[in-house]
């Protein structure tokens, strides 16, 4: 794959991952300039980036133009919106500041990642309103984030589930055995160590339904992105994957990276000819065991859907908003 695509962290980005951190948002991972990067480099590199900030407070935004419309402020990751690109006290006040130097350029910004049951967050949205020119602002949609607490650690995580789904993990669990599947963890610390397991995801993804359908990490709009991801984050020792290994193969796997106490799950695959061992429900088990073993406190699972409500244990609405002056 190459050289790496990215430079290491910088001083900025270091300080900008430690306030994503100590954030309250429902995503800490996706708020820190692992991921922002990442989605900026892949997506829309030709947008011009502003990022102002301090130890205290950041403002990380980026100058969108697209066809037919006219110039906003938004998110490095406005196509997610999964992030919040103010952290820290006082972070609106960089955006007010940058607000009145792009006065003659653009006329609204975009604030994603702010949770509706967070009060400072509503109050900070408030205090924008007040303080610009035409006091408009526009709700743009809302994100259900779910997550399950790791207390107890990974006894503590299974005895909070069902009866039927620990019977059903335990079943799964001994029938992988006895077919000879095995795990693997890789924590890659280089961007080397990361193209290479990246280039064994890549394998398993070709042999997946995903893969196939054009909706896994190779695919035309995803595979930059997961790749610089993955690199970012190996950089910073946040980098976590899980291989499912069978007949001296990688059919399986599963991959994320720690904000601090915060594991952010990413993608997981698994090939399509391993269906009937349940591998993907193996490959979050072992996941869930070795992030146990590390002390990570929270498992963010991403938006919403279906497959997660038996892991899930509670959920964070975040919502994004437009402003206009």
């Amino acid at each position: 794959m190459g050289e790496p695509m990215h430079s290491g962290a910088t001083d900025e980005d270091a300080r900008w991952a430690r306030l994503a951190q100590e954030s309250r948002s429902a995503d800490p991972l996706a708020s820190g300039p692992a991921w922002q990067r990442s989605c900026h480099e892949a997506f829309q590199a030709d947008a011009r980036l502003y990022i102002r900030g301090d130890d205290e407070r950041i403002a990380a935004f980026a100058l969108h133009q697209d066809e037919g419309y006219a110039p906003f402020l938004g998110p490095l990751d406005r196509g997610w919106m999964f992030g919040c690109p103010l952290l820290g006290v006082g972070a609106e006040e960089l955006l007010l500041d940058l607000v009145r130097e792009l006065h003659r350029i653009v006329s609204s910004v975009l604030i994603s990642g702010l949770q509706r049951s967070d009060p400072d967050a509503m109050w900070m949205l408030l205090d924008l309103v007040s303080r610009t020119r035409d006091q408009a602002v526009v709700h743009i949609s809302d994100t259900k984030m779910v997550q399950a607490s790791l207390r107890g650690g990974y006894d503590g995580y299974w005895s909070r589930r069902s009866a039927n789904f620990r019977r059903d993990a335990g079943r799964c669990r001994r029938r992988a055995s006895s077919q000879g599947v095995t795990f693997e963890r890789c924590a890659p610390e280089t961007a080397a160590e990361a193209q290479a397991a990246y280039r064994r995801m890549l394998e398993v993804d070709r042999r997946s339904w995903k893969g196939r359908e054009g909706h896994g990490i190779g695919g035309r709009d995803s595979h930059d992105f997961y790749l610089l991801l993955l690199e970012r984050l190996a950089a910073t020792g946040a980098a976590r994957a899980v291989f499912a290994r069978a007949r001296d193969q990688d059919v399986g796997f599963a991959f994320g990276g720690i904000a601090g106490t915060v594991y952010r799950g990413q993608q997981f695959s698994f090939d399509e000819a391993w269906f009937d061992l349940s591998i993907g429900n193996l490959l979050q088990d072992q996941m869930l065991l070795w992030l146990c073993e590390d002390g990570v406190e929270r498992f963010d699972m991403g938006p919403e859907m279906p497959y997660m409500r038996r892991w899930a244990e509670g959920s964070e609405t975040q919502s994004a908003f437009v402003l206009r002056f």
